[in-house]
């Protein structure tokens, strides 16, 4: 999983200022991180550790990215 999220590390800027150029590769980055991402299996254990909904916030955020085409942000 942790090679995932460094595939995404270089594309990642909250204000998505770097240019269009760079916009379209972080969107080609993130079709390749779902591409790697549907072929993990699911883990066996359900983590007690973590909330069941904290991941909510960052499903709402990321949808907004998506809709404004701001794929840095994603």
């Amino acid at each position: 999983m942790k090679e995932l999220f460094l595939l995404l590390e270089p594309h990642d800027n909250w204000f998505n200022g770097a240019g269009e150029d760079e916009n379209l590769e972080a969107k080609k980055t993130l079709n390749v991180f779902y591409k790697k991402l549907k072929k993990l299996k699911p883990e066996n254990e359900y983590r007690e550790n973590r909330l069941h909904m904290s991941y909510l916030p960052y499903i709402i955020r990321i949808k907004e990215a998506f809709m404004e085409q701001k794929y840095m942000r994603v």
